[in-house]
């Protein structure tokens, strides 16, 4: 999974030992990768989901700005999250004040119902008052986790939070 973050290739023991017949390291073809996560969904090609992101060294969460919210002391551990969306190239802040608003947002949260502190509510209620077309998410933890297997930034509409503020935050931005 950490290689796919970081656009870093992982070929199979076929280019090793043609590598090792040549005398020289060759330029891998296709079927000399390993892929290493099942794409989740629809398969329409080779390019599809995670293996999409290596080919072309994008970073799966570049140009998106997230904030987690809630200890995340069970489950996925913290310091595990932060490394995934670090690799995945995204832009971590501790609070919403230093948001920018010109990338999306997403509040990533744990399970737990304090996840959403007043807070991060009265900041997040205020930013989208004060910009009506800015793009927040609130999701629960497997959402980071699907997409990675899915290879793209999914829909938080779809990974509504567990814990009870997180969800009623959820509401507010999905059932208008």
């Amino acid at each position: 999974m950490r290689c796919v973050l970081s656009s870093t290739p992982i070929l199979n023991s076929k280019w090793l030992s043609f590598s090792l017949e040549k005398k020289t390291l060759v330029c891998p073809s296709d079927d000399m990768y390993i892929r290493t996560l099942p794409t989740k969904g629809e398969v329409v090609d080779a390019d599809s989901g995670l293996w999409n992101y290596v080919l072309h060294m994008n970073l799966l969460f570049s140009k998106i700005q997230v904030t987690l919210c809630g200890a995340w002391t069970s489950g996925a551990k913290k310091s595990d999250v932060l490394t995934l969306l670090r690799e995945g190239g995204a832009i971590i802040h501790s609070n919403m004040k230093s948001i920018g608003i010109d990338q999306p947002i997403v509040l990533l949260c744990d399970d737990s119902d304090n996840s959403i502190t007043p807070t991060i509510l009265k900041q997040t209620e205020k930013k989208l008052k004060e910009h009506k077309n800015m793009e927040i998410s609130v999701v629960g933890g497997s959402w980071l986790f699907d997409c990675i297997s899915c290879g793209r930034v999914l829909d938080g509409k779809d990974y509504p939070p567990k814990g009870k503020k997180a969800k009623l935050l959820w509401e507010r931005i999905y059932c208008k």
